[in-house]
């Protein structure tokens, strides 16, 4: 059982590393002013940099679903959809709060990212044993 909670946790882990670091590059690079401008609630954010953060999450749910199914006990799959449920219910309570400068459309087609990303990545491992 152990075994199997540190997969889900390790590869969740994973996916918010690659996220926050991703996110800290993306806005280095393409909002004016870093962080500063992104905590103003009146600017909207860049196109580019919301296409940008959809990438970096998928590469992340990926990376994330792979090393989850990589150490799991048995069932990689299993393991790699209770990440992606996991990160489904994370992704809905997220959504309730939206912030101002998102568009309505970005919250949940991160989610949905998210969950296809962690389940390609889980069969992706799970399929080349």
């Amino acid at each position: 059982m152990w075994l199997s909670i540190g997969s889900i946790v390790s590869g969740y882990i994973v996916m918010a590393l690659i996220v926050m670091i991703g996110t800290i590059a993306a806005t280095a690079a393409m909002i004016p002013g870093g962080f500063g401008m992104m905590k103003n609630p009146v600017v909207p954010a860049p196109r580019q940099y919301l296409i940008a953060n959809l990438a970096v999450s998928f590469v992340a749910a990926l990376v994330g679903g792979w090393l989850t199914a990589r150490m799991a006990p048995n069932a990689p799959m299993m393991h790699s959809a209770i990440l992606g449920a996991l990160l489904l219910v994370m992704s809905v309570v997220s959504a309730r709060t939206q912030r101002t400068g998102q568009p309505s459309w970005y919250p949940m087609t991160l989610a949905a990212i998210g969950v296809v990303g962690v389940l390609i990545g889980g069969f992706l491992k799970a399929s080349a044993g």
